[in-house]
């Protein structure tokens, strides 16, 4: 028998009702612990609820009361919006955010403490009134962070105003509190403003303007106020242009009285880029005679690098437009000495152009005879040959002569040269027939192949057949005439023995 089948309930237990003492407890109505255990449970059950409930209703307060507080939040922004514009009039000095008190609530129903950043929980998003907040989501912030804030744009501009503004009072100092004045009738402001006006762009134009009315006394108070400070300013983008309006109007005395301001830093004036105009416009307008040695005392020493910079050049240059003959002695002595430095340098070969343009006899003696005693140095220089080359075309046949004798016993080297080649082209083009001779004749002792297969020794040899006389011609073509076949060999060689064949129909046989 099978004690656990349902089929015999007397044999088991646990389906036997009168056997069972739990189930005679609870039939007989007495105290069931199982009962009192589900009674407790039912009753937490309830509690449960309750406190879910609580809880749900708490959390509507809490909801409400959040949104109590993102509506004072919302008007808090009012305020400040209201303070921003208050701020940007002047009214109020710079906002602090911390201290602000705030009456409102956050999510958590805390609140807000200085300084901190308030949040409020939105369907939208987060809306943040902190310093530094990054707005994404669809947030909505008043934070400094914040790049399309209108509030931080107008706050800019009424701390600092426009980049434009800041960097005109950067430029010109305390002219940001003179600019208002620019506009002003009072002369008064122009005489005590004038130096920092002088260094900005609109001031220096106005300052112009005012001493173009011609007024003496004020022209006279505005000079005194720029004098003590006329070397800086000579050296500023915008102050060169006033100082030289003031030498326009000065007279010779103040004129003298500018030459001993400036002469101490003559040199660097002429060597900056705004200084070399007011330099030049000095040098154009002094005419007494203490003035002028003021200045070539100054400049003396520093000729040479001045003529070798790009801006110094200008002013050794107006020199010798400018001053009289034995005034510019001082510029002919220091490129006599610098021939060499002076006349191998881009600037320094044109200075030294317009100093043979400009010199006198004697002073003209004194540089070719440097230039010549250089040729061997200049010749093969970028810039030096054009120096040797304007020698020559002076015409002079002693000057030219003595070029000729230079060059003798290195023709074949420096004919192969692309610069001395052009030297020696224009020495036998300009130079006497007896100097000419010469050197033809040397070109015939060579082995003249090497020179017609150089692409630079073959102009001299057409040259020297240009300008030969007949008879030293026929000598030179007897000297061509071997290498003929060897220019139709190759391929160089073939335009030139066509052209020869052509002026020179002898050289065919």
């Amino acid at each position: 028998m099978n004690p656990f089948s349902n089929q015999n309930q007397g044999n088991n237990p646990n389906t036997n009702a009168g056997n069972d003492p739990f189930s005679n407890l609870t039939n007989q109505g007495a105290a069931n612990p199982f009962n009192s255990q589900m009674n407790q449970m039912n009753q937490m059950g309830q509690m449960g609820q309750m406190n879910q409930m609580g809880q749900l209703n708490q959390m509507g307060q809490i909801n409400q009361m959040g949104q109590m507080g993102q509506m004072n939040q919302m008007g808090q922004m009012g305020q400040l919006n209201h303070l921003n514009q208050l701020e940007m009039n002047g009214q109020i000095g710079q906002m602090q955010y911390g201290n602000l008190n705030s009456h409102g609530m956050n999510s958590g129903g805390s609140p807000n403490l200085q300084g901190q950043k308030r949040e409020v929980g939105t369907n939208q998003g987060t809306m943040s009134l902190g310093r530094s907040t990054s707005n994404s989501g669809g947030a909505v912030s008043n934070g400094h962070s914040n790049s399309h804030s209108p509030q931080k744009n107008k706050r800019s501009q009424g701390q600092g105003g426009t980049q434009k503004n800041q960097n005109r009072n950067r430029r010109g100092g305390k002219h940001g509190q003179f600019e208002r004045s620019y506009s002003s009738n009072n002369d008064k402001d122009f005489i005590e403003n004038a130096y920092f006006m002088s260094k900005d762009q609109a001031g220096c134009r106005t300052l112009q303007r005012k001493l173009d009315e011609r007024n003496p006394e004020v022209n006279a108070e505005i000079f005194e106020k720029v004098i003590p400070h006329l070397d800086e300013l000579m050296l500023d983008p915008f102050g060169n242009y006033l100082c030289q309006k003031v030498m326009e109007i000065a007279n010779a005395d103040q004129l003298s009285r500018i030459v001993r301001q400036v002469s101490r830093r003559l040199v660097e004036i002429c060597l900056n880029s705004h200084g070399t105009r007011a330099a030049q416009k000095l040098i154009e307008l002094v005419h007494r005679q203490q003035d002028i040695e003021c200045i070539i005392l100054s400049l003396r020493g520093a000729v040479v690098p001045l003529v070798k910079d790009l801006n110094g050049n200008h002013v050794v240059q107006r020199c010798l437009n400018t001053f009289k003959a034995p005034n510019n002695q001082f510029v002919y002595d220091a490129m006599e000495e610098g021939c060499v430095p002076a006349g191998t340098h881009k600037h320094g070969c044109c200075v030294m152009q317009r100093c043979i343009d400009a010199a006198q006899p004697e002073q003209l003696n004194q540089l070719v005879n440097a230039v010549i005693r250089s040729t061997m140095d200049l010749i093969e220089d970028p810039y030096g040959n054009y120096v040797v080359q304007y020698v020559l075309e002076q015409k002079n046949l002693d000057h030219n002569a003595k070029i000729a004798r230079q060059l003798h016993g290195s023709l074949m080297p420096l004919s192969k040269q692309k610069f001395s080649s052009n030297v020696i082209e224009k020495s036998l083009e300009l130079s006497g027939d007896r100097a000419r001779a010469g050197l033809i004749e040397e070109l015939c002792t060579y082995e003249l192949h090497d020179l017609l297969l150089n692409e630079f020794g073959n102009y001299v040899i057409q040259k020297a057949l240009e300008v030969a006389k007949p008879p030293l011609r026929e000598k030179l073509l007897g000297r061509i005439k071997p290498c003929m076949d060897k220019l139709k060999a190759v391929n160089f060689g073939k335009k030139l023995h066509s052209k020869f064949l052509k002026k020179f129909p002898q050289l065919a046989s």
